[in-house]
């Protein structure tokens, strides 16, 4: 048996007939004019030869293989193509010999060959899987522009080749747009157009019968089986997944899919898709991946980890929240320092996804965090801006090109064919919403599990086609944007978190604004002489301009103020730091000496990046404990090179930074002169433990109400400790009392005092040496 089929279908009684011309329209009867008409046809066509055989030699598309006596694209002329109203049906296997897919026992096709028919069906048998795939190749130069105007926004399909082929299911998503076409063709030229499609129509229709009977099944019980995934998402659909590092609900559009295996054999289907992102430079094109994996039978729809976003359960939640995170995400642009509480991820060596759970303050960055990891997956960015001039196929620059009230991507770059290439005038085709005709409203009679029924497809809202231009949106307002770019931007932000040292990914829908306390700076318990020049040389330096009037000789240099704080344990030096940045409502980067290391090499790079961001953000830099850098230089020639390293980066710095150390005796002298205020912090007099006392204990309220804090601070004033270790007792008292579930008492504080004592004692006292004889 032959495995080529001539399948012709008579058409013409379900044509109307050729309208014959009205009165009113003159005929042409001068050969003159005939001739010269004839030329310029003539002229045209050859043209549109030379310029196609251009196109299909640099845009070949890659399904395109030999069929029979098609021959070389591009390198016949039209005469004898798709002279024939029929469609051949073939099938091509690979050819072990050849090295590839060749059409089996292809038999005599006449003078004209596979060309004559108005497309060929090519049923592909897979060299490995043996599975069949069907793939369309245009003949037809009428059906190719149609098919052009249809897939113009359809992502990894090109049909720039002179027959171009098409994989079947994707003309599955066409119909709708196929049919407006054949029903809207209405001259005399159209008449062929609508011969074409009705032919192409008729094949596919009788191709997917028994899909469309199994689909709509499914479909009304909001279900899907892992076979006809393919059918589910049309090209620019709007999906709806999650973040997988955040969980974070986010909407993404659909190019396409590929059918993949894992290394254990088991099968996955893999969504390319795209939103809006940012590089933090500009918006753009971002892509991403979703897989579903292999799953036996129906399994609902709104179950799988990506689907349609129509098919949620609450659309309209959804979709509102989708939103609203994308004016957070597009108002998050440049540099923001905001508060978070959530989950939080980075993307490991490996590929892999770190989780975090932060709560505190973060930097929103995404320029400082591409800076830092330039590898990092979300640093692809493509920068489009539709209204700028496009290339055309000929190498002409077309500046007439607009984006599509009907497209649904802004930054979609436009149509190479704007107009069909042969002529041929197509009316234009309404919109269409969906390519499955015969899907109703998917509800349950009653909710699933306790789940509000789903929506009707059909009163779902129709928001408007993108219209503005992502470009150089990075300081605008979101409002600029249509809710339709909004739905689809990203769900996450790229920054720092301030508390955990790291760069992370931060779900828009957990940022937050910071709950300033203003008035912070006023708890720190210093004389003021030494508090009013802190917060002076602070002020000015946050407040002067990018060109200040006070500068060095030398350019860049020496353009930062640096405070040294020294003095005992718990005195108030991390607070002051703290404070000042609380209280100008700037950020606070704080340094542990220990973090830096000891080797010169990495403390340089470290220093010198850690200065870059923290001058960048206008933070404020505290390095707690930095006797090693502040040391003076001597023998030691390790001692000298971080003390050098430190003092050149420092030259360098453009910030306000507080070092803290315990000691002042042995100061490198270069170290001094570039200590704008040094303060030193005396032990706390009564006065300021009182003080201490009665903030701390003020919070220190537990289920049974709050302890008297005033008196309390009265009477335990006089007991001799720091700042922390105040702080640390009453938190201890404060454990306790609830878990006894009463008020904070004075004898709660006095055990967390005379614990404290006891261990002093044996740390510094005679009780060293008792505790060594316990052990024997």
């Amino acid at each position: 048996m032959s495995s080529v089929t001539d399948t012709s279908l008579s058409l013409t009684s379900s044509l109307p007939p050729t309208p014959p011309p009205s009165s009113g329209t003159s005929t042409i009867s001068d050969s003159s004019t005939i001739e010269i008409e004839n030329g310029e046809m003539a002229l045209a066509a050859r043209f549109i030869n030379a310029f196609e055989r251009l196109v299909e030699e640099r845009l070949s598309d890659n399904h395109q293989t030999d069929v029979g006596d098609a021959g070389a694209q591009g390198k016949k002329s039209h005469a004898g193509r798709a002279t024939t109203l029929a469609y051949k049906h073939v099938e091509e296997a690979w050819d072990d010999k050849a090295h590839k897919y060749k059409i089996v026992e292809a038999t005599q096709s006449g003078a004209g060959g596979l060309d004559q028919y108005v497309f060929v069906a090519r049923d592909r048998i897979d060299r490995t899987t043996k599975e069949k795939t069907t793939f369309i190749d245009i003949k037809s130069a009428i059906l190719r522009d149609v098919l052009r105007e249809g897939c113009r926004d359809f992502r990894s399909i090109s049909l720039a080749g002179d027959t171009p082929s098409l994989d079947l299911k994707v003309i599955f998503h066409l119909r709708s747009f196929l049919r407006c076409r054949r029903d809207t063709a209405v001259t005399a030229q159209d008449t062929l157009s609508q011969r074409h499609l009705s032919l192409l129509v008729a094949y596919v229709e009788a191709a997917f019968e028994s899909t469309d009977k199994q689909l709509c099944g499914l479909i009304q019980r909001n279900e899907i089986t892992y076979a006809l995934l393919w059918a589910l998402f049309e090209p620019n659909i709007k999906v709806f997944t999650t973040c997988p590092g955040t969980d974070a609900p986010r909407c993404v559009l659909y190019n396409h899919y590929e059918e993949r295996e894992e290394l254990d054999g088991s099968k996955f289907f893999r969504l390319e898709t795209r939103f809006l992102g940012t590089n933090g430079k500009f918006f753009g094109e971002s892509t991403t991946r979703t897989k579903i994996p292999f799953f036996r039978g129906a399994k609902r729809i709104d179950f799988l980890p990506a689907y349609p976003l129509q098919y949620h359960w609450d659309y309209d939640g959804i979709t509102q929240e989708l939103i609203e995170n994308g004016r957070r995400f597009i108002s998050l642009a440049g540099i923001h320092h905001r508060q978070y509480k959530g989950t939080a991820f980075y993307v490991d060596d490996e590929g892999d996804i770190v989780k975090r759970h932060v709560d505190g303050r973060i930097m929103v960055d995404g320029v400082g965090f591409q800076e830092q990891n330039p590898g990092h997956p979300q640093s692809v960015v493509r920068k489009i801006n539709p209204r700028q001039s496009t290339p055309t196929p000929t190498g002409t620059v077309n500046t007439s090109l607009q984006p599509s009230a009907s497209h649904p991507f802004d930054f979609q770059a436009p149509c190479l064919y704007d107009q069909p290439c042969d002529g041929v005038k197509m009316p234009p085709v309404p919109s269409v919403s969906h390519p499955l005709e015969f899907q109703a409203p998917c509800l349950y009679d009653r909710p699933f599990d306790g789940v509000s029924p789903l929506p009707s497809v059909s009163h779902l809202p129709d928001f408007q086609a993108p219209s503005s231009d992502w470009t150089g949106l990075l300081s605008s307002d979101s409002k600029e944007l249509e809710n339709e770019d909004l739905l689809i931007c990203g769900p996450t932000v790229l920054g720092f978190c301030l508390s955990r040292k790291a760069f992370l990914e931060f779900a828009v829908g957990h940022i937050r604004d910071i709950p300033w306390s203003p008035s912070s700076y006023d708890n720190v318990k210093l004389p003021e002489a030494q508090k009013k020049p802190i917060w002076a040389l602070t002020q000015t330096y946050c407040s002067r301009d990018e060109d200040p009037t006070f500068r060095d000789f030398v350019q860049g240099k020496g353009r930062g103020i640096n405070f040294l704080l020294y003095g005992p344990p718990g005195v108030g030096k991390t607070l002051t730091a703290e404070t000042i940045a609380e209280s100008c409502k700037l950020p606070l980067y704080t340094v542990a000496a220990g973090q830096i290391g000891v080797d010169p090499v990495r403390v340089e790079s470290f220093l010198t990046t850690t200065f870059k961001i923290a001058s960048r953000w206008k933070a404020i830099l505290l390095i707690d404990e930095a006797d090693v850098f502040l040391a003076q230089r001597s023998d030691n020639p390790q001692i000298n090179a971080l003390v050098s390293v430190f003092l050149r980066e420092l030259e360098q710095f453009d910030g306000v930074l507080f070092l803290t150390t315990n000691r002042v005796q042995s100061f490198d002298e270069a170290m001094i002169s570039r200590i704008h205020l040094a303060l030193k912090y005396q032990p706390l007099d009564e006065e300021a433990r009182k003080a201490v006392w009665k903030h701390f204990l003020d919070q220190a309220a537990t289920s049974r109400g709050s302890p008297d804090a005033a008196k309390l601070a009265d009477e335990l004033a006089d007991t001799v400790l720091n700042g922390r270790e105040i702080r640390n007792t009453v938190f201890a008292a404060w454990s306790i009392a609830e878990y006894e579930g009463t008020v904070v008492q004075l004898s709660h504080l006095e055990d967390s005092i005379h614990a404290r004592e006891q261990f002093q004692h044996d740390f510094h006292g005679a009780g060293v040496v008792e505790n060594l004889h316990s052990y024997f």
